[in-house]
């Protein structure tokens, strides 16, 4: 789209009148990347998996595998490595797809900072997972648990307000991609949410087990 829009508004716009726009460049394609994928592929990821535990529960899928023996926590930890298996494998093939239509339109243009922007969106998407995971198995249902996601996500922009965000709120993870690509941001300016990040998914994972041996099968 960054490349085609000029072309389509000057098909568009009267012959008699010049239309001055800027050039696109392979930036803008990134650019574009990263406002999609969260926008619409975590909402996809989070809209199917919200019901992950929550489902098995109430379909009573797991009763057989349990009494046979499987520890709880490992079903957990499979569904969340399943979870986190198929966002890298997602994102990878968005990011492929995007790449090779970025060097074909653009070529000669590099955008060396990618890797990092890539890097933190897509710990940005593995913390989510683990709220999904948590809030599937606190949670009743799928809708529960799309609404616990729903009130995680509320949290995260009401601190948006707040300064200096980018070391607590994890929104800052994605929301700042443009900076990275444009070389004024660095990965390490955020290495205290990496590290948060990092604890909070742990978290999410440990408590999810907790409740899921606390819960009635």
């Amino acid at each position: 789209m960054a490349k085609m829009t000029p072309q389509l508004l000057e098909s568009f716009y009267p012959n008699n009148l010049s239309l001055r726009l800027p050039v696109s460049k392979a930036i803008d394609s990134w650019r574009e990347f990263f406002k999609n994928v969260p926008q619409l592929g975590l909402s996809v990821m989070v809209i199917v998996f919200c019901g992950t535990v929550s489902n098995e529960v109430l379909k009573k899928t797991l009763v057989n595998f349990l009494t046979k023996g499987l520890p709880r926590q490992s079903v957990i930890l499979a569904k969340i490595s399943m979870l986190i298996l198929i966002w890298t494998l997602s994102l990878v093939g968005s990011f492929s797809v995007n790449y090779v239509y970025t060097i074909s339109l653009w070529k000669g243009e590099a955008v060396l900072t990618v890797g990092a922007a890539l890097f933190l969106l897509w710990l940005f998407g593995v913390v989510l997972l683990g709220v999904v995971i948590l809030g599937s198995t606190i949670m009743s249902s799928a809708y529960g648990g799309l609404l616990f996601v729903g009130g995680f996500i509320g949290v995260c922009l009401i601190m948006n307000i707040l300064p200096n965000q980018r070391y607590f709120n994890f929104l800052a993870l994605i929301s700042n991609s443009s900076a990275l690509l444009e070389g004024t941001q660095v990965v390490s300016d955020y290495a205290f949410l990496i590290g948060l990040s990092v604890v909070h998914s742990v978290c999410s994972i440990v408590f999810s087990i907790i409740f899921f041996n606390k819960k009635s099968i």
